[in-house]
């Protein structure tokens, strides 16, 4: 076969898959008459580790060493639940539909490497994934169920992004909410099947919504733990969109002059700037997420600024080639390096400090070459030295 030109090479292997992918579910749906779908899936697995055997022999078990025993259990269980998955749609669905459904895998694998992993996504490739799920809704040809469920899951986030646009707030708090907002109450079910009892609705739709409430949740996740992420591919195409600030709370603030500022007006942040602004006046200022705190520091003198330390549009008007020093004080320490990670992607070159509480936060944060404070390994530093200045150091004199 090494004869052959690659070409060729592929497609033989291409037509080798795809026989054995036939004879696989083929057989699936013949056993499952005798035998339980993880007992099937057992036996599959089993046979996957017997043909590995000979390459394991001849490299031994170092090639199946791992540093990343987290992400290879992980990727282990993801495995076994996409194949009880699969053989339960090759037994329930009928085999066309079975195997229409499994051509969405690559489609499924370049919309999450464009949102979990920062893949680039151009028109070319949104034009093939469009293309293929037309393509395969034309093979599969779903009934109007199966479209109200797909319709439950994926519209309502579009539908409150679309909404708090028009109602003039900003693309991201728009795209924040709709995210947050994206998984369905189970309440909802607990009203539909009193609708279903009365007769108001068909029982089918229940069970419509007891899915969509329950895929909300697996899909809402994980991008709730990339919203910011996400938000910062999509920004000039829902930034497109706005109509301008519905209100003062949701307007950008202007972070105005001062080489010096703190990220978090927290006890930490507050008193870091009470510290600071006695040596540099009118030099120093700080932000608040919150506005009503940012309002009430500013009555007490505080030069405090209404803004969020992980906003891209805030900080992209806050002129940081003239800063000359960030301090990052947030409520968590994944907050505090999410700051640090986009300002340093912001090519931010003077100088970051960042508050930590235990050890390997702290070394997280001087490995991203910041100046760090500890808080708990310097507490009681800070409260012998308070003690001392206030006696005058009596008790170190009495001790001499």
């Amino acid at each position: 076969m090494n004869t052959l030109p690659p070409v060729i090479r592929v497609a033989l292997w291409m037509c080798f898959t795809a026989i054995g992918f036939a004879v696989m579910i083929g057989s699936v749906r013949e056993l499952s008459a005798h035998l339980d779908v993880f007992v099937i899936s057992f036996w599959r697995n089993l046979a996957a580790v017997l043909l590995f055997l000979p390459w394991i022999a001849r490299m031994g078990l170092g090639g199946l060493k791992t540093e990343r025993w987290g992400l290879f259990w992980l990727r282990a269980v993801i495995m076994l639940a996409s194949s009880v998955a699969m053989f339960l749609g090759a037994i329930l669905l009928p085999l066309s539909e079975a195997t229409a459904l499994s051509f969405t895998t690559p489609l499924f694998v370049t919309l999450l490497a464009w949102v979990v992993l920062g893949e680039r996504f151009g028109w070319r490739r949104g034009a093939a994934v469009a293309i293929g799920f037309v393509g395969v809704l034309i093979m599969t040809r779903p009934d109007a169920e199966a479209l109200n469920l797909g319709a439950l899951v994926v519209l309502r986030p579009l539908v409150y992004v679309v909404l708090l646009l028009w109602l003039r707030q900003r693309a991201r708090t728009a795209l924040l909410v709709g995210l947050s907002l994206a998984t369905y109450s189970e309440f909802g079910l607990i009203v539909a099947q009193l609708a279903a009892d009365s007769g108001t609705i068909d029982t089918p739709w229940v069970t419509t919504i007891a899915l969509a409430l329950a895929l909300s949740f697996f899909i809402a996740t994980p991008l709730n733990n990339r919203a910011r992420d996400i938000y910062a591919r999509l920004a000039p195409l829902l930034q497109a969109n706005e109509r301008g600030a519905g209100s003062t709370d949701d307007a950008i603030a202007t972070l105005g002059g001062g080489d010096i500022v703190i990220v978090g007006a927290g006890r930490v942040g507050v008193g870091a700037y009470r510290y600071l602004v006695e040596r540099y006046p009118d030099n120093v200022v700080c932000i608040e997420e919150s506005g009503d705190k940012a309002t009430a520091l500013q009555a007490e003198g505080i030069n405090c600024v209404h803004g969020d330390g992980n906003d891209r549009d805030f900080w992209g008007k806050a002129n940081l080639a003239g800063r000359k020093l960030i301090l990052v004080s947030l409520t968590n320490h994944k907050e505090n390096m999410s700051v640090v990670k986009f300002l340093k992607t912001q090519g931010f070159s003077g100088d970051l400090a960042v508050v930590s509480r235990y050890p390997d936060e702290e070394q997280e944060i001087r490995d991203a070459g910041c100046i760090t404070f500890n808080l708990y390994a310097e507490a009681g530093h800070g409260f012998a030295e308070h003690v001392l200045t206030h006696t005058g150091n009596h008790a170190g004199d009495a001790t001499a």
